[in-house]
């Protein structure tokens, strides 16, 4: 067992720890006074037909072009800078709101396990019965079948499959058929939007009426009028194609973690240590000729 020399992962009990480490914490979305005031020529600048393509492809709302624009237009500069935050929960509610979730958690458990407990119990008194005499492998195999795809609905297919001691890889491929040659290209549907189908569709998604409101809302906004232009899958696509398609909403956005690294700047800093289990080591027979490994336990230096 040797001890490492470099610079080493883990959590570090002494010594520093790089600027990039650990994983920045999620931000909310702030804006600073330069861009509000860019994104306010913008658009003011912008024809009506595109002031809603210019909301859609910042994630911003109309309400908040107004509020940008009032405290311009007051002379308040420090206006535009981001405003308070909203004041913390409690140590209490966060507690209570965590005992809630794992209430309701544990009921779903429950009620779960009770179903799939209810169904093992008659495959088991049926599996008991064949398993008296042999020569019955397929009609237990069918039974066990039966069960799995019974208990998969209720309690999901990994536990089905726990529960029934069948291959998950076997009840994937019994239910997707046999699959012969590559799959054939995926044609045009008849019903496939043309182009000025797309324009009305981006034009309703960022008139002023719309251009604040989310595509469910319009799409069902729409349907009220008696008017109905596309699903909103489509909406939705139609939009990503533009790159207006993005969230809006004033919310946490969480970074990607990132893996810490511990850096020694003098000796015994960072320590590590490490196993290692050979079930050769029992057999004399194979391990004639061989030399154990040389333990030692050293430090940066």
């Amino acid at each position: 067992m040797t001890l490492p020399t470099a610079v080493l992962d883990g959590r570090a009990h002494n010594g520093d720890v790089s600027d990039d480490d650990p994983a920045a914490r999620p931000q909310r979305r702030r804006f600073s006074a330069e861009y509000k005031a860019k994104i306010l020529a913008e658009y003011e600048a912008a024809p009506d037909g595109e002031k809603g393509s210019v909301l859609r492809r910042e994630g911003l709302y109309s309400s908040q072009i107004t509020e940008w624009r009032q405290a311009r237009d007051a002379g308040a500069r420090s206006g535009l800078e981001p405003g308070a935050r909203k004041p913390k929960r409690s140590a209490t509610e966060v507690e209570l709101e965590k005992l809630k979730a794992t209430h309701r958690r544990t009921e779903a458990e429950l009620a779960r396990t009770r179903m799939a407990l209810d169904i093992m119990g008659k495959a088991s008194a049926l599996l008991e019965s064949l398993a008296e005499s042999r020569g019955h492998g397929q009609a237990v195999a069918d039974v066990t079948v039966a069960t799995c795809d019974e208990l998969a609905p209720v309690v999901g297919t990994t536990r089905a499959c726990a529960l029934t001691g069948r291959s998950k890889a076997t009840h994937y491929r019994a239910s997707a058929g046999p699959l012969h040659g590559p799959p054939a290209p995926r044609p045009t549907p008849p019903n496939a939007l043309s182009d000025e189908e797309r324009a009305e569709i981006l034009a309703v998604l960022r008139s002023p009426a719309y251009a604040d409101l989310a595509v469910a809302q319009v799409w069902a906004m729409l349907l009220d009028d008696g008017m109905y232009l596309a699903s909103q899958s489509t909406m939705h696509r139609v939009l990503r194609e533009c790159g207006e398609h993005r969230d809006r909403r004033r919310q946490r956005t969480h970074p990607a973690k990132k893996k810490p690294h511990l850096v020694a700047h003098q000796p015994l800093e960072v320590w590590s240590w490490d196993i290692e289990r050979h079930e050769a080591l029992s057999n004399r027979a194979v391990m004639k000729g061989h030399r154990l490994p040389t333990v030692a336990a050293v430090g940066r230096s």
